[in-house]
Order: C-alpha cells, then sequence, then structure tokens
C-alpha cells in the first residue's frame, strides 16, 4: 500500500477548501460570475490563514485578475462588512505556533474540512 506524501493531502484539502467556501457570485463586484476562492491575504505570506473560511473570498475572473488594483480590495471589504473585516484582521496578526505546511497539518486540515463538508452535504436538500 502506497503510503500518501503531503502533496496529496494539499491537494485534497485545497479541493474541500474551494467547495466548500465557493459562492456563484463574486464578492467584489457582486456579478454572478464567480469563479474561484482566492486568499485575501497570501497563504505563502499567511500559512496559517490558507484554509481559514475567512481569508477565502470567491472572486470573477476580471476581478481577481485586478485584485491588487482598481480597489478591488475595498469592494470585498465593503461587501463582506467591517465584522469580517476586523475578524480577519486579528486573525492575521495573531499568529498561531507553527510548524505550518507540513504531512500532519495537511492532515488535519483534511480532517477538519471534511468535517464541515460531510455537515454542509447532510443539510444539502440534494444531499
Amino acid at each position: 500500500m502506497k503510503k500518501e506524501g503531503k502533496d496529496h493531502y494539499r491537494r485534497i484539502a485545497d479541493a474541500l477548501y474551494q467547495r466548500i467556501y465557493y459562492k456563484p457570485f463574486c464578492e467584489a463586484c457582486l456579478d454572478e460570475a464567480g469563479a474561484e476562492v482566492h486568499h485575501f491575504y497570501p497563504k505563502s505570506i499567511y500559512p496559517w490563514l490558507r484554509y481559514d473560511k475567512d481569508n477565502g473570498v470567491v472572486l470573477c475572473r476580471r476581478c481577481h485578475e485586478k485584485v491588487n488594483t482598481e480597489g478591488i480590495k475595498a469592494k470585498i471589504i465593503k461587501n463582506k462588512g467591517q465584522a469580517w473585516w476586523k475578524r480577519l484582521q486579528l486573525k492575521k496578526v495573531n499568529e498561531p505556533k507553527p510548524p505550518y505546511l507540513t504531512l500532519e497539518w495537511y492532515k488535519l486540515h483534511v480532517k477538519r474540512l471534511d468535517a464541515i463538508w460531510l455537515k454542509i452535504r447532510r443539510k444539502s436538500p440534494i444531499g
């Protein structure tokens, strides 16, 4: 039996994160063309926010390409609200103790995200 590595669990966690936090509209322009979950704070700089629900923002392709220009981030903050913004700011500065991005770290997040996904599926009328 092949032992699964860190990349395997990262791909699973990434897919679950996209599936759980996806919305059918862009959270910047509110167009009904949400494309993918964007990390408000880059996961390369803030790895502890990689799978945080508040750090995930759904953007259409147009807004995603311009996310660092044209006031897109200000639109996101306005649309998601001040409570969201304050909560995310606290999470940004309150870095938990590392290590991050290890095999065990990814396994933990796969387990947590899978539990969230199962809970959502149970509530779904399509289920």
